[in-house]
């Protein structure tokens, strides 16, 4: 019997809490009730591959390496920040062969679909970006009313550390965080 009390008790003393309202006996009854719904916002950062440079030679120049990928952002305006680190030490961005780095920098274009170049706002290694916009706001897969990837990740390598850089491969590991922003 004890726990057929438990559940009347505890029952009672949820219905109390959210202020809901018994109608009374007769031809109609009224009741009411409260209710709330939250959508949380999110992000998604979606359609990266890995990026390989097979070989490079003095008088090359600089290496640039990018990628075209997909935000979304439930956001007004598509607004999002990204925080990148990289696997080098303290997270910085650099590639290693075991022994030696290669460092690296790290720009993000968020021109939105049609409108992305070879330029982008600067990345610091484990520091939030400024609000950006124009990630997509009616796909997650960046194929909705206007299909298509929303930012670009420009990934860059100066000539003089290529030069200075032992002979060997080099490897690894850029992580990037998006999160829903309100710009």
């Amino acid at each position: 019997m004890l726990p057929a009390i438990l559940f009347v008790v505890a029952a009672w003393a949820w219905t109390e809490g959210y202020a809901a309202t018994r109608g009374t006996l007769g031809t109609s009854s009224n009741g009411s009730l409260n209710f709330s719904v939250t959508k949380p916002a999110r992000a998604d950062i979606s359609n990266l591959s890995d990026l390989n440079l097979s070989g490079w030679i003095v008088g090359d120049g600089p290496v640039m390496l990018t990628e075209d990928v997909c935000i979304y952002s439930t956001r007004p305006s598509g607004g999002y920040t990204v925080l990148a680190t990289g696997s080098g030490s303290g997270q910085d961005f650099s590639l290693s062969n075991g022994t030696r780095t290669i460092d690296y920098t790290v720009a993000w274009n968020a021109g939105g679909v049609g409108s992305l170049t070879n330029s982008g706002v600067s990345l610091t290694s484990n520091m939030v970006s400024g609000g950006l916009t124009n990630a997509a706001t009616d796909s997650s897969s960046c194929s909705g009313t206007i299909p298509g990837p929303t930012a670009r990740l420009i990934i860059t390598i100066s000539d003089s550390v290529m030069s200075s850089a032992s002979s060997g491969s080099y490897s690894g590991t850029l992580t990037l965080v998006v999160t829903p922003n309100c710009s």
